[in-house]
């Protein structure tokens, strides 16, 4: 009861300039307390939620963006001490103590982001979902500064070596953050902002070209020997990863997606090319991954296949751009 009351006290600090400050020291220390004896599956979401209140306090002051800055800080400091927190959870200390003892981590079932181990399943929703979701929901801060922040610490989530322990013990853990992190987040990025100036116009492309250049491709080249081993990455994950692309494109409003996505897009094949990610054994159905590929390709960004220096980095792999004429 005691921590209920403290917490929706701190909650309501952020709606009050006077309270800002000493409210967000008040947190601070309760996560940096030695042991961190105030963090359990009960008060994490709820400092979470907090933190979240603390960085979208806006009114733009000089302290109140430094404030934003430092409670995205904080809330990457959570997820540094998913640990400790775990090691004192009686459900997923288990899972957490052997976290390497899985014989088969490729054996899993599709699901689109659903986890097997019921522990992983439940350090999932308890702990790494709410950390997602809270950098998710910065990113659409009105702010550039602050999206770009929200978005540069959930790469770093996601690209941590914590995070590759996990994906290495169970690869459905990264279909469930393509799933239910990056491409949600990517469709709230495309939906549109409140202002309407051209200025505001570059700087939300430039934070769609983070979204796309940032957490999408660097999170999938990243965990590529992971997720190409998934039984159904190259007609479903794929797939759908090439949708978002041909989205980010149609929605350039300024020309930096022109320019960034078609050059994301290459250095995304030319790697999956080094991988042997379209090697005949990933065909599916008499259909080549590497044919099937490009007829999407070509379908919304046609000028690709007529990049000379791409043309020469495919063809040290043997392979050319097929387009839907067969050419």
């Amino acid at each position: 009861k005691g921590a209920k009351v403290v917490f929706r006290l701190l909650a309501r600090c952020p709606l009050y300039a006077q309270a800002r400050q000493r409210g967000f020291k008040a947190l601070v220390q309760l996560i940096d307390e030695p042991g961190q004896p105030a963090l359990t599956s009960i008060t994490f979401p709820h400092i979470v939620d907090v933190l979240v209140a603390f960085a979208s306090a806006n009114d733009a002051s000089d302290f109140e963006q430094k404030l934003s800055v430092f409670s995205i800080k904080y809330i990457y400091r959570l997820f540094e001490l998913i640990p400790q927190i775990t090691s004192r959870d009686p459900v997923l200390s288990l899972h957490v103590e052997n976290i390497s003892s899985s014989p088969d981590p490729v054996s899993v079932a599709s699901s689109a982001g659903s986890l097997q181990s019921p522990s992983l399943d439940q350090e999932w929703k308890k702990y790494w979902f709410p950390l997602f979701a809270a950098f998710k929901s910065l990113s659409r801060d009105q702010r550039p500064d602050i999206r770009h922040h929200a978005i540069n610490f959930l790469q770093r989530t996601l690209l941590h070596p914590m995070t590759s322990q996990r994906v290495s013990q169970q690869p459905l853990f990264v279909e469930s953050c393509f799933y239910q992190v990056v491409f949600p987040l990517l469709q709230d990025l495309l939906q549109p902002f409140k202002s309407k100036d051209m200025q505001t116009a570059i700087s939300i492309d430039e934070t769609r070209v983070r979204g796309i250049t940032g957490l999408l491709s660097q999170s999938l080249l990243h965990y590529l020997n992971f997720v190409i081993q998934l039984p159904d990455f190259h007609h479903k994950l794929w797939i759908d990863i090439l949708k978002y692309i041909e989205l980010y494109l149609q929605s350039d409003k300024s020309g930096v997606l022109a320019e960034a996505v078609p050059e994301a897009l290459k250095n995304i094949l030319l790697v999956m090319l080094s991988h042997d990610a379209f090697s005949e054994k990933y065909n599916q159905e008499g259909q080549d991954a590497w044919v099937v590929s490009w007829r999407a390709i070509d379908s919304f960004c046609p000028a690709l296949k007529l990049d000379e220096s791409f043309q020469a980095s495919l063809s040290s792999f043997h392979k050319t751009p097929f387009t839907k004429d067969g050419q």
